[in-house]
């Protein structure tokens, strides 16, 4: 054999065994690419599922945030409409006819747990309160004040405050569940 066909079997050889390296390296180039496709895949899904995750519970947490904030609002106009009903009550008071003052002070003063002291009154209803009170007038001595209506009893350090305004604020205290279950149904 000469050198040139020694040459040439080495040559189709080696030409050979590189088409099989080349083959070979093709395949294991595919396998790893189809490795690293899953991979990239399974990834990608476990990322879009926990982002997924995290904007679902987003989600809640700001359907809950508007839910309280629409209920809080709910709640202060509720508030305000029952204020706005005591604030009605105040003015009514303050609007009584010299009777129907008359009336509220002999009640008031029927209640008066005192026999003797201070009797602080608006001006305008001083002579009311002075004919409520009969013969008791002489035991009290009578101040005028700026007041709405009512009266203050002051004794021996003891103060009892009737005027309309503290008449409202105990009446609310006492009645402001019942008149918002009114107003508004028991929910």
């Amino acid at each position: 054999m000469a050198l040139s066909d020694i040459k040439k079997t080495i040559m189709k050889e080696a030409d050979s065994q590189a088409k099989a390296i080349l083959k070979e390296g093709k395949v294991s180039v595919l396998v790893i690419e189809k490795e690293w496709s899953k991979k990239i895949a399974e990834k990608k899904a476990l990322l879009l599922d926990r982002a997924n995750k995290k904007a679902r519970q987003k989600v809640r947490q700001e359907r809950f945030a508007v839910k309280a904030q629409s209920h809080s609002d709910l709640l202060s106009k509720k508030r305000e409409v029952i204020g706005k009903v005591y604030e009605a009550a105040a003015n009514k008071l303050s609007h009584l006819t010299p009777t129907e003052i008359a009336i509220l002070m002999k009640k008031l003063v029927a209640d008066l747990p005192l026999e003797s002291g201070e009797l602080t009154v608006s001006k305008k209803h001083v002579g009311a309160l002075k004919k409520a009170l009969g013969a008791k007038a002489r035991k009290f001595k009578v101040l005028t004040e700026d007041l709405s209506g009512g009266f203050i009893v002051s004794s021996g350090g003891l103060q009892l405050n009737y005027s309309f305004e503290a008449l409202v604020a105990n009446s609310k205290e006492q009645t402001e569940i019942e008149v918002a279950e009114y107003l508004f149904g028991t929910n």
